[in-house]
């Protein structure tokens, strides 16, 4: 038995590896498939907008205005508060702070094949649906490498 184990041990990570997607398009079903680089070409010309918008596994966010610029417009952390899935869109609420600014407050959604991520922002508390007209600030963005 401890040679078993000792050999899965060695073999699980290895075949995890080779046989597990690339983290970009990590499994809706996992609260990391928040994380990634999301990006919208046509926010480069929107004002109030960013481009791109990288959630890290460490809790911290950047926002860039252009997709390749390298020097972040706002920073901060984040935190997923609330998961769930409901006819294959996966839900998350997510509350993050703009590093010496305020707190803010996401109703997100990510399509079943994690490529597409859509996000409602409010500053009062979790919007109750992405709504365009409910005048929160709502975006549009695809996963890096997906978009298409």
């Amino acid at each position: 038995m401890i040679k078993v184990r000792r050999i899965l041990t060695r073999i699980l990570p290895i075949l995890a590896i080779a046989i597990l997607p690339n983290s970009s398009y990590a499994s809706p079903e996992q609260t990391w498939s928040l994380l990634g680089t999301w990006i919208n070409p046509t926010y480069e010309t929107t004002d109030g907008y960013s481009a791109r918008l990288i959630y890290n596994q460490d809790g911290t966010w950047a926002v860039y205005k252009l997709i390749g610029d390298t020097s972040a417009s706002y920073t901060g952390t984040f935190k997923i508060t609330k998961e769930w899935t409901e006819v294959g869109i996966h839900w998350f609420h997510v509350t993050g702070i703009i590093h010496g600014g305020s707190t803010f407050y996401e109703l997100d959604k990510i399509t079943n094949d994690g490529t597409i991520y859509e996000s409602t922002a409010s500053t009062t508390g979790y919007p109750a649906a992405i709504d365009r007209n409910a005048g929160f600030i709502t975006t549009l963005r695809f996963r890096m490498g997906a978009h298409p």
